[in-house]
């Protein structure tokens, strides 16, 4: 077992937040975007959703101020996405190391810190987990307030939390997905072929279909209208929430057996098992293995994307792959109310909340900023 960091993975917060605030600033990501487009720095992106293609410029493929905040003078503060600058550029001039064939695969811990850093972030500042926040938030506040509206006025409401709020927990996933990424073994697999796709949601939990744990509460069926009347009439106070778990509908990174970055179209970075004894290396991989490695991670990669799915323009086969349909991105167990119903379905609107006046990219989409509102 490799040492554990100790409290290093605090250390990288500091400076950055020490220094001025700045907004305006166009989501990174563009040094491994730049990796997967051509000669003329496009890419083809298809819509999550729909299938459809169009060609894009790197330049427009990033989210302007989805990372900014707004700091307690209530100015915007760009401070965040900084740090994911700088993250990101330090990670970038590794990988571009480990990658040197004329340099033997090694990471040092400071490495292996860089490392399990860059991924944490990646698998938490994304758009899905933003909506992910959001729909637990709404779903929370309706079970726990829901007395307070009629089940009429209950499926118009829509409870949505400041964009502040995903950039706080964001930060603190990070901090902790850092330090359990970091003692595992980490594998740079590299392919003859440009066969690897890229995504919104690059950073993937690769695991099995049997990952929830559920209580056996979970499988109570919820109370009939009768039962709902009998306990009004035995207890006048405020209902009390009843077993619930959360959970989202795709493999917890902690608990994930592996985790899966493309770095190029011919090169990802796989994390594997925690408990694995397997050291940290370089695999080539060539032929029928190279298409079987890109066929499991793109499709990993597409299910876990939440707007859209990208790749070289010349890539032999990304314009006719088949997407599965969209799904919920959250479910719950609480015995089947109303308010869990509505998860099963896929989130509508399907973009999370941004600041006030902040359009998006590529559709020009408005919503009111509030805190409590009613659905049109």
């Amino acid at each position: 077992m490799r040492p554990r960091p100790s409290g290093h993975a605090r250390g990288w917060r500091t400076p950055i937040l020490q220094s001025e605030s700045a907004a305006g600033i166009t989501s990174s990501r563009g040094s491994f975007w730049s990796d997967f487009s051509n000669g003329n720095q496009v890419l083809a992106v298809r819509d999550r959703a729909s299938g459809v293609e169009t060609i894009r410029h790197i330049k427009d493929m990033g989210f302007k101020d989805f990372y900014t905040s707004i700091n307690i003078e209530g100015e915007l503060d760009g401070r965040i996405e900084q740090i994911l600058c700088l993250v990101e550029g330090e990670t970038a001039s590794l990988i571009t190391r480990l990658l040197n064939p004329f340099i033997p695969f090694s990471l040092e811990e400071q490495d292996r810190l860089q490392l399990a850093q860059f991924i944490a972030f990646q698998l938490v500042r994304g758009p899905r987990q933003r909506r992910e926040i959001e729909l637990t938030i709404d779903w929370t506040m309706k079970s726990t307030h829901g007395h307070l509206w009629t089940s009429g006025e209950l499926s118009e409401i829509v409870v949505t939390p400041h964009p502040n709020e995903h950039l706080r927990m964001m930060c603190g996933f990070a901090e902790s997905l850092a330090n359990l990424l970091y003692d595992r073994p980490v594998t740079m697999v590299t392919l003859d072929q440009s066969l690897l796709l890229i995504s919104d949601e690059p950073a993937v939990a690769i695991g099995n279909g049997n990952y929830v744990e559920h209580a056996p509460e979970c499988f109570v069926a919820a109370p009939t209208a009768e039962d709902l009347r009998r306990r009004r009439r035995k207890d006048r106070r405020k209902p009390k929430l009843q077993h619930a778990h959360v959970f989202p509908a795709r493999p917890a990174p902690a608990a994930a057996p592996e985790i899966g970055f493309p770095v190029s179209p011919r090169a990802a970075l796989i994390f594997g098992d925690r408990g694995s004894k397997l050291p940290d290396g370089h695999q080539a991989l060539t032929g029928a293995e190279a298409e079987a490695f890109a066929r499991d991670l793109n499709l990993c990669i597409i299910e876990n994307a939440y707007e859209w799915v990208a790749a070289n323009p010349d890539h032999p086969t990304f314009s006719k792959m088949k997407f599965p349909p969209v799904g919920p991105i959250l479910s719950v167990c609480d015995g089947g109310s109303a308010m869990s119903k509505q998860l099963e379905q896929p989130p509508h609107p399907r973009r999370p909340e941004r600041l006030p006046g902040v359009a998006w990219t590529f559709q020009n989409e408005k919503r009111p900023n509030l805190r409590i509102t009613k659905e049109e």
